[in-house]
């Protein structure tokens, strides 16, 4: 049985900005994010921005926002006003570097894993308890899963 293509939400905007000189498939971050919207049954007009950083960049970002001095893969900024849903996502390579050769995966794969992962916590989920860890990364590997069914 083929898998069915959740519908796209096509009001929904999406902005990619790479802002190191590392290449980056665009391609696959705009179709996951789309996919998990639709996934997700988002009816509701998001505008979202993913913004591909390195560590100087999120660092300051971590102690601005959250006084921690250290580097981290993702931020997520939820600019949810009621009238609109917005937010913008935050994804260090030089940390998804690092970690996929730690969990022994490829960078395109490490880059959709936390790209998701900052996208859910847009939507609201949540990963500060074991629980909540848990289901996210069960949303991560079914976004990572029909990744990999589709292309």
């Amino acid at each position: 049985m083929k898998k069915k293509k959740p519908q796209k939400n096509e009001a929904s905007y999406l902005r990619i900005e790479n802002l190191t000189d590392s290449w980056v498939d665009t391609y696959r971050i705009r179709l996951l994010v789309e996919w998990i919207l639709a996934d997700e049954r988002q009816r509701d007009v998001w505008t979202i921005g993913v913004i591909i950083v390195n560590d100087n960049d999120i660092i300051e970002l971590n102690k601005r926002y959250f006084s921690i001095d250290r580097p981290t893969d993702v931020i997520s900024f939820n600019i949810d006003d009621n009238a609109k849903k917005e937010g913008e996502v935050y994804i260090c390579l030089d940390q998804i570097a690092w970690q996929a050769d730690e969990y022994a995966a490829s960078v395109k794969q490490e880059t959709l894993r936390v790209v998701a992962h900052g996208v859910y916590h847009l939507l609201g989920y949540r990963d500060d308890t074991k629980e909540a860890k848990r289901h996210i990364r069960e949303l991560e590997d079914r976004a990572l899963a029909y990744m990999e069914s589709w292309l």
